[in-house]
């Protein structure tokens, strides 16, 4: 619908191979709803082969009019005749069915030949084009960001259109919570006014089909601080959610319309500084048929602080293995047993979990290796192998970007996979 010299129809005219014939009038019938009639205008016939216009655009659609024409096919020769026409505002469904007839002189006996055939052409079913309602082909999952940093595709949002194209003209996105500085799509930034980013004259180009068009979300966050109020940004642990809340589009042939889509992203946290954990590799003690051991290396977990700030650890989480039981669970480094900002040895160790008591800080910008160690009873035929130490479970792990606290109010289960690497 509302398409201009849309093809409605093709005919073919053949000459007989006794005598060459002179086209005088083309005549086109339409089938349609009477109502649709006056919706089908700019009617043009045109040679296939030549692209020439073939008779004069008649206007508004009619039953039946003439095309006057004066042409001459040899004996046995063919024409192609296209029919183009604009469909005004035709419901979707309606259809169309053209049919074509030919008043013809043979140039030999000028008398009126009568053409065979069906002049009836193919039925066009007028469909109309529809933008889609916009999805998340991807998000980042709920996860702790620096503060400061910018996070491309937090969303990467999915338009689609079906029976031809649509135009994005303009997105709006409402920021809920703190902490949204700018929001970018296709490298233009725009931050918040009232908690509202509107990108006006996107002319994004949505194809037809199922696949769409991704249009990818980056999100400027704040700075974060620590401790007292009245510092630059906002205070570590602020929420925000950037999610989808008006689009204007144009469908093809129609006038723009505006909707409120609610496709948000996932809620991020932002933080001042961040930890990143991971196992170190080839770590354990490989132990073959003995008696129980005292003290030998279960393996080691390294904990880096960001460039951003300082981290206090509280809880360090672990996965032992070993071919027999372990007890006595101490954690180690560069060779000591590990201490906590007082000067207190860790607390007692599980076989899951460490504790430091006043919280193990840990400078910005560099890491510290935990050697776990432990006692490991009798091994046994067939139980030998090596002793390892893995990531434990993300929500037992405790931390802290402010190094005031112990290392307890922020746990692992916000952290990325690549900063809680298990």
């Amino acid at each position: 619908a509302n398409s201009t010299q849309v093809k409605i129809g093709s005919f073919q005219i053949q000459a007989g191979t006794i005598e060459a014939i002179n086209v005088r009038q083309l005549n086109l019938a339409i089938s349609t709803a009477p109502a649709n009639l006056n919706l089908i205008s700019t009617i043009t016939l045109k040679n296939q082969a030549t692209g020439e216009t073939l008779g004069n655009p008649s206007g508004i659609g009619q039953l039946t009019q003439g095309f006057n024409t004066n042409f001459d096919l040899a004996s046995g020769a063919t024409m192609k005749v296209d029919v183009f026409a604009n469909l005004g505002n035709i419901a979707s469904g309606q259809t169309i069915v053209p049919s074509l007839t030919v008043d013809a002189y043979g140039k030999t006996a000028n008398q009126t030949v009568v053409f065979a055939g069906s002049p009836t052409g193919d039925t066009v079913t007028v469909t109309t084009v529809t933008t889609g309602v916009p999805t998340l082909s991807s998000r980042l999952e709920s996860q702790y960001v620096l503060g400061g940093a910018s996070v491309g595709s937090v969303g990467v949002y999915n338009f689609t259109s079906t029976n031809g194209i649509s135009t994005i003209n303009d997105l709006a996105f409402t920021v809920t919570g703190a902490g949204v500085e700018s929001i970018a799509i296709n490298g233009n930034s725009i931050a918040p006014l009232a908690g509202t980013v509107t990108f006006s004259g996107l002319n994004i180009t949505v194809p037809a089909g199922t696949n769409g068009v991704n249009v990818p979300v980056t999100v400027k966050f704040s700075a974060a601080f620590v401790g007292a109020s009245g510092q630059v940004g906002v205070l570590s642990g602020t929420t925000s959610t950037v999610g989808l809340s008006s689009m204007k589009a144009t469908a093809e042939g129609q006038t723009p319309v505006t909707t409120s889509p609610v496709v948000a992203t996932n809620q991020m946290t932002i933080v001042a500084s961040l930890p990143t954990i991971a196992k170190v590799t080839a770590q354990g003690t490989s132990l073959g048929v003995n008696g129980a051991v005292t003290g030998i290396k279960i393996g080691s977990i390294k904990v880096s602080a960001d460039a951003a700030g300082d981290i206090m650890v509280g809880t360090l989480s672990y996965t032992l293995s070993s071919p027999a039981t372990l007890s006595n669970i101490i954690l180690k480094v560069n060779g000591t047993q590990a201490r906590d900002t007082a000067g207190n040895i860790h607390g007692v160790c599980t076989t899951t979990a460490c504790t430091f008591t006043a919280g193990y800080r840990i400078t910005a910008n560099t890491s510290k290796t935990f050697d776990i160690f432990a006692d490991v009873a009798a091994v046994t035929s067939g139980n030998t192998g090596t002793t390892d130490a893995s990531v434990g479970a993300a929500a037992t792990f405790l931390w802290s970007d402010d190094v005031t606290t112990p290392g307890i109010n922020k746990s692992g289960t916000l952290l990325s996979s690549s900063k809680y690497v298990q």
